[in-house]
């Protein structure tokens, strides 16, 4: 798990580019915390009051889901008053 976004990370934004438009320029200025594993997630928060921004690749196993939330722990998002934006399909491993 890094904490720097490159190219890598853009490029998987592409196939979401609507639904994660934003995303895309809160990655690119001043962001509080960014983990990506450049290949089936990105996390980025930029500051209060403003969600937390989980992309993740629609293919994701459960290591990669627990990985994902054993970082969210980690930064203490879990069990606190943070928004969340994320897919779907995330909402309903994690139950948001």
């Amino acid at each position: 798990m890094d904490n720097y976004f490159d190219e890598k990370d853009y490029k998987l934004l592409d196939a979401d580019v609507f639904t994660f438009q934003v995303l895309q320029r809160i990655m690119s200025g001043n962001c509080k915390l960014k983990l990506t594993d450049h290949k089936n997630y990105i996390l980025c928060y930029s500051t209060p009051p403003f969600p937390v921004w989980i992309w993740t690749d629609d293919d994701i196993d459960e290591d990669t889901n627990e990985q994902i939330w054993n970082a969210m722990k980690q930064y203490h998002l879990v069990n606190t008053d943070m928004r969340f934006n994320v897919k779907y399909e995330f909402c309903r491993v994690f139950g948001f």
